[in-house]
């Protein structure tokens, strides 16, 4: 089993295909993802698609 520990589905690069990535990763091999912010508002968006897909997990914090 993969798991990607830390990954940022959760930025902008990502904004409009977030699912597709997340689904490709999955096809390849890596089981489960953790999905990490960096601040409230990327945490929340964790948060957010976490809960829109099986694979995906947030892992909210605030970096200094």
């Amino acid at each position: 089993m993969y798991i990607d520990t830390h990954c940022h589905l959760n930025f902008g690069a990502f904004t409009e295909d977030w699912k597709e990535v997340a689904d490709h990763c999955v096809k390849a091999g890596v089981e489960k993802m953790i999905v990490v912010g960096a601040d409230l508002e990327t945490s929340a968006k964790a948060v957010e698609i976490a809960q829109k897909h099986p694979a995906l997990f947030a892992g909210v914090g605030v970096h200094p």
